[in-house]
């Protein structure tokens, strides 16, 4: 038996290292194999732009022998729980929450070596990383740097001993505070706080980090890593800990830098990876309002202060907000209240997107979505195991699509938009190569004809196998109910370079390189029409003001201009070249201009026919039709074939022969073509006629 297990282990792998070298192949067009972004499996190889499985209370040993999954799944990494020795609370129970254990033990070290009674041995560890790396998978270890264990007594000596000593005795956070001294200088809930300026304790962590990295791992996640000091912080309490520490040879680090006031995020961020805290919460407002107050563009900035999208790890929800009860009061801060769907459309919200690194946070098995306080018999904790795999929403049809897709994108451009100018309805395109289509609502989503930039012909939605067609830049297809479609074509060759893009606006660099090396940049746009908005320019060693003209005044002209800035308003529906000159030297910006949001709304009337003669419903009768811009056409989408609808007028036959007494349901897709000025909408509504 263990002879056909492994050899059934060694013909998948062959299998996967088969399909990722294809993959590899289709992906770098004419570019050397050294500069694929992806590995043989077809994953992104440097972890930074991938996906992220975090295997919350997983043992070594489980994660090892899920990895084949996890590889197949489009994961680039694992990220564990932390692995050095912890408190060893509850008499050493494994119950993640109840009376026979507790999860945050993981976050109370007592020592700096590997290993620990919740996850396993040194010799595990690394024979997972070993597991791991046959299968192009990385492994990311979380650090706790911050504090320790409340036992102080269960601390190793060689810490609580160690020269130049090991706590700060500055008393505990005052509740609420947003104080700099407070956040990195005192306990945090009540936790030892480390004395994180002392070298020798430094040493301690850099060792431990090398000692990770010599068994297997490949990065590092640091916990609470805002209140530890940064180098530049006021001089008083400042220290060397982030650059002593980070020196310890792995390829992806990233720091738990929860946004604040003080939180210093952009500063952490220009030293390691930091996580989209923010954007989290952004999301979950999303889904706790319905998903009906934001529009898609609300998440183009990752909520980021200024902080480049390949600088963030994002995620729908973290062990934290999932876990601690205290976030019961606050819901849009929590999220074990979400559904696996709503996970899963959250997730494709942020994993379908280019440059940031996702992070998927693995739920416990057999958990259930809820608001009920009482901890110990929450069924937030599932099986309430630590050691066992969680549920299997991880691995779920769509979360992997999308996992693909974005291995099978990466590097292209992106454009997130709403469907119809729904807000619950969003379509993520990447290049023209493919997309991602997120319907929230509770109804399916038929297209029939949505505008796109993807290559004409026919794709298969790779997580429910539904058809998509293209066809001159027009999109049709069936998106089910809070379902999501991913639709891409592995054939179509990249065009984009081998290097992701690490910026999320497009700049221009002077036209031309003079003497005084003047540059001049201008940022790009988009306005709608009757909008006015503001186009900036930066002038490096320039003099004199910056003068702005429009190349196509009948698309758009500026109304007025100030020495860094012009307002423009836009007229029609195109695109505008604005140029910004400063002392000879231009530099171009093109502004999009969108035409408006079709304000058309339709209700379907109650109508009658009669059973024994043929019936016309006149369309007033069968219909309230409100501010449509431009034509509007009819179609009928489903119905009793004895009924029709003229596609041009609205009126509705009925037949003869249809059994009286009953009533009868046409569906209708009501369509406004739109002008220039707006878009065009198409409604979709259901008329009952009652048979006399």
């Amino acid at each position: 038996m263990i002879k056909k297990m492994h050899a059934i282990i060694s013909v998948a792998l062959a299998l996967v290292l088969v399909l990722g070298t294809f993959a590899c192949m289709a992906f770098t067009a004419s570019a050397e194999d050294d500069d694929c972004p992806l590995n043989d499996q077809g994953l992104v190889k440097d972890i930074e732009g991938g996906n992220i499985l975090h295997c919350w209370c997983w043992n070594f040993n489980t994660i090892k022998e899920n990895i084949p999954k996890i590889a197949e799944a489009g994961y680039s990494a694992v990220q564990t729980s932390p692995i050095n020795e912890v408190y060893k609370g509850h008499g050493g129970g494994l119950q993640i929450y109840g009376t026979g254990g507790r999860w945050y033990y993981h976050y109370q070290p007592t020592n700096y070596t590997i290993g620990n009674y919740q996850l396993g041995t040194e010799s595990e560890f690394k024979a997972m990383c070993e597991t791991a790396h046959s299968y192009g998978v990385k492994v990311i270890v979380d650090v706790v740097a911050n504090h320790t264990t409340t036992a102080t007594n269960s601390v190793s000596g060689s810490l609580r001993y160690i020269q130049g000593g090991l706590y700060h005795n500055n008393g505990n956070i005052p509740n609420g505070s947003t104080d700099r001294y407070d956040m990195t200088q005192k306990c945090l809930s009540a936790l030892p706080d480390c004395n994180t300026q002392n070298e020798n304790y430094q040493n301690v962590i850099l060792n431990y980090l090398k000692k990770c990295v010599t068994d297997g791992a490949d990065g590092f996640r640091f916990d609470a890593a805002k209140h530890i000091e940064l180098p530049t912080d006021d001089a008083s309490y400042a220290s060397d800990f982030w650059p002593t520490v980070l020196e310890n040879d792995s390829t992806f680090q990233y720091g738990e830098v929860l946004q604040s006031t003080n939180s210093h995020f952009s500063d952490y961020s220009k030293i390691m990876h930091v996580t989209a805290s923010t954007h989290g919460g952004t999301l979950r407002t999303y889904f706790k309002n319905g998903c009906s107050t934001m529009s898609a563009t609300s998440f183009i900035g990752y909520n980021s202060e200024g902080v480049k999208g390949n600088r963030l790890v994002t995620w729908v929800e973290s062990h934290d907000t999932y876990a601690n009860d205290e976030e019961v009061k606050y819901p849009t801060l929590s999220s074990f209240w979400m559904t696996n769907d709503e996970i899963r459309r959250g997730w494709a919200l942020i994993s379908s997107r280019k440059n940031s690194t996702s992070l998927f946070f693995n739920r416990p098995a057999g958990s259930e979505p809820t608001t009920d306080e009482d901890l110990d018999e929450n069924p937030r904790w599932g099986n309430n195991k630590i050691g066992d795999a969680g549920d299997d929403n991880w691995n779920h049809p769509e979360v992997v699509a999308v996992n693909k897709f974005r291995n099978a994108m990466w590097g292209e451009s992106e454009k997130l938009e709403n469907i119809n100018s729904k807000y619950n309805l969003i379509m993520i395109t990447r290049g023209t190569r493919g997309a991602v289509i997120i319907n929230n609502s509770s109804t399916d989503l038929v297209l029939d004809g949505q505008a796109t930039n993807m290559v004409d012909g026919s794709y298969t939605d790779k997580a429910h196998g539904s058809e998509f067609t293209v066809s001159g830049g027009k999109l049709s297809g069936t998106v089910k109910a809070k379902e999501i479609a991913v639709i891409y074509d592995e054939s179509i060759k990249p065009t984009y370079p081998t290097e992701a893009p690490t910026t999320e606006s497009t700049e221009t660099q002077a036209t031309q390189a003079p003497e005084t090396a003047i540059t001049v940049k201008a940022a790009k746009t988009s306005i709608k029409i009757d909008d006015q908005t503001a186009v900036k320019a930066v002038v490096t060693n320039g003099s004199g003001s910056t003068t702005f003209t429009s190349s196509n005044s009948a698309v758009a002209k500026v109304t007025s201009q100030t020495a860094s800035a012009c307002t423009v308003k836009g007229i029609k529906a195109g695109k505008a070249t604005i140029t910004a000159t400063n002392n000879g030297v231009s530099a171009k910006v093109v502004i999009t201009v969108s035409k408006k949001a079709n304000t058309m709304t339709v209700k379907a009337k109650a109508c009658s026919a009669k059973a024994k003669k043929n019936t016309t419903i006149k369309k007033a009768k069968a219909f309230t039709i409100k501010n449509a811009k431009g034509k509007v056409t009819f179609k009928k989408a489903s119905g009793d074939k004895k009924i029709t609808i003229n596609k041009k007028t609205g009126n509705i036959t009925v037949k003869k022969g249809l059994k009286k007494g009953k009533t009868y349901k046409l569906s209708v897709k009501v369509t406004a073509a739109g002008n220039t000025a707006y878009k065009p909408v198409t409604k979709s509504v259901t008329v009952k006629i009652k048979i006399k």
